[in-house]
């Protein structure tokens, strides 16, 4: 299991997801008020769906260095995607070489001809030269590509 990386990087975009999001709604309840003599029912549910999508970005990002980025298995990886989505399981003999990218990056080159990418700056420097000798040992030659 390889967690995301530095927590001090995620919860500073936690911060200022949670700052833009409340920014933008005291910005938006100046306007409103600003403009119409007071608050329709509307105005509140967006004002209060702003904020709360805020709060919810804001956890998320928060909640990061809890989870996990990649996990090896016997026969597959697994990649975190986006939240609400399930992570994306490979299976080794799908993937038919492994290109690294501006040493930014490592993009999977399927055999059906689709492409998964495992990000650099999503995981601490050791991990991702641990994950790039486990891509070697279980893909072979077919890793030559770093």
């Amino acid at each position: 299991m390889f967690p995301y990386g530095s927590s001090v990087a995620w919860k500073r975009k936690g911060n200022n997801v949670l700052f833009y999001y409340v920014a933008l709604g005291v910005v938006s309840l100046f306007l409103l008020l600003l403009f119409q003599s007071g608050l329709t029912l509307s105005d509140k549910l967006l004002l209060g769906g702003t904020l709360t999508i805020g709060i919810i970005k804001a956890s998320y990002y928060y909640s990061l260095r809890k989870k996990s980025y990649i996990q090896f298995h016997e026969d597959r990886l697994e990649i975190a995607q986006i939240p609400l989505l399930k992570s994306k399981q490979i299976n080794y003999n799908q993937i038919h070489n492994v290109v690294m990218v501006n040493n930014d990056m490592l993009t999977l080159n399927m055999v059906d001809g689709s492409e998964e990418t495992i990000y650099r700056d999503k995981l601490t420097d050791v991990s991702f030269n641990r994950v790039k000798g486990i891509l070697v040992d279980q893909l072979g030659p077919r890793s030559a590509y770093f």
